[in-house]
């Protein structure tokens, strides 16, 4: 039971990756076709931010 928990929680992590990824991504490019050097900025450090987040999750569930 503990086993199919863990993979359902992967799974929730893994859509959540994906998905702020994708949104993230659609951010970064509306704020570059805008020009508007700082909200680039801002959402390259939320891309980042989540991208390092999903990393260490990934890697805490692959650890073990």
């Amino acid at each position: 039971m503990l086993f199919l928990e863990s993979i359902g929680t992967s799974i929730k992590m893994a859509l959540f990756c994906e998905v702020s990824f994708f949104f993230e991504l659609l951010l970064f490019a509306f704020s570059f076709l805008s020009i508007k050097a700082f909200s680039v900025l801002f959402h390259y450090g939320i891309w980042k931010i989540l991208y390092n987040k999903c990393f260490l999750y990934q890697s805490l569930f692959f650890k073990n």
